[in-house]
């Protein structure tokens, strides 16, 4: 399927156009020339960027890596080279959790068989090891209206984007270029590997404070409800969290993967079963107690094995939901243990 509208003009003015599909020669036109134009009407500075762009996502280059951003849950994410990508199988973390944790319930409600009484729902503590792009942990905090997240991650890289898209998203439902409002602001230029976008939005409240707020405290700022730290996962982590959520590096090194991840960062991709297990001794090690819930995105042949290590660290109430392609994708486990009640664990350093 093709751009309707003058394809053979464009075909002879870009060659490669009839190799990309309309919907991604509509993303590389909106993202060079802001509003609606016509292909013929573009200055030679325009076509040019138009047509190395096509040859980068002809080379197998993401269309999120080109443009700079992707949409994820309800919301448009920034993604740069330093990210991985948010992905629709992410999704079903999501699902699980408001399925798990429905924001209407309260201590004592029952649902599925997986809510249990935890701190009111109007104030849960959300952890987000390995956040990436935050896109994880914002999703949840706009469902969530009440409730408070901490997103960590190893790279400084990827956290300057997180803590970007959480002032870009913060009180507003879309990041979409082009909004209109009484007053704007310039979030600044994300790297997205060969090109830099600009995402426009009203001005939040207090704008510059959000821009420019502090991201090394471990304690959640209450009047942002975001915060984000740099950690090898819960190191540098104290205090306890009623939701832990984690999207870890989980492909075995020796897996082969698809050509649009290899433009991925590396270290969000590998890692494997090891991984999991590398998590659940962090939390016990450093938290002061272990989350009501936790929920973990597997490899889709990845359940039994995890399921076994849950249940080896002293976790119940396991259960697997499918993505939608009816894939197990992610994991939820409860448990009743402090930390100090697993067997599998056994430190003498305390928590900090």
């Amino acid at each position: 399927m093709g751009v309707p509208s003058r394809r053979r003009d464009d075909c002879r003015n870009f060659p490669n156009i009839k190799m990309l599909s309309s919907r991604e020669l509509r993303a590389i036109l909106n993202h060079v020339v802001d509003g609606y134009i016509r292909l013929e009407d573009c200055t030679e500075t325009q076509r040019a960027c138009i047509d190395d762009l096509i040859r980068q996502r002809l080379t197998g280059m993401p269309l999120a890596k080109i443009i700079g951003h992707k949409e994820f849950w309800k919301h448009r994410f920034i993604t740069t080279k330093d990210t991985l990508d948010p992905r629709p199988d992410s999704e079903t973390l999501i699902e699980a959790v408001l399925k798990a944790c429905p924001p209407s319930v309260f201590p004592g409600s029952t649902t599925c068989g997986l809510v249990r009484e935890i701190s009111s729902a109007s104030s849960y503590r959300i952890l987000d090891l390995g956040t990436g792009t935050g896109c994880l942990l914002i999703s949840l905090l706009h469902e969530y209206p009440k409730a408070t997240g901490v997103g960590v991650d190893i790279s400084d890289k990827a956290l300057a984007v997180a803590k970007r898209n959480a002032v870009v998203l913060d009180q507003h439902d879309t990041v979409f270029p082009g909004v209109t409002g009484s007053s704007t602001v310039c979030v600044e230029p994300v790297s997205t590997g060969t090109q830099k976008m600009k995402a426009w939005i009203p001005a939040p409240t207090d704008s510059k404070r959000y821009a420019q707020e502090s991201v090394t405290s471990g304690k959640p700022d209450q009047k942002s409800r975001y915060n984000f730290i740099q950690s090898n996962w819960c190191q540098n982590l104290s205090g306890a969290f009623d939701i832990i959520v984690c999207n870890p590096p989980y492909i075995d090194p020796s897996e082969a993967i698809n050509e649009g991840a290899t433009f991925d960062p590396p270290l969000a991709l590998y890692g494997g079963i090891h991984t999991y297990e590398a998590i659940l001794q962090s939390i016990d090690k450093y938290l002061a107690k272990r989350p009501k819930h936790l929920f973990f995105e597997i490899g889709y042949t990845q359940a039994e094995a995890v399921t076994a290590l849950l249940q080896r660290y002293g976790y119940d109430d396991i259960q697997v939901f499918k993505d939608l392609a009816g894939l197990d994708r992610v994991i939820c486990a409860f448990t009743q243990l402090e930390n100090g009640g697993n067997a599998a664990y056994d430190s003498e350093t305390p928590p900090i």
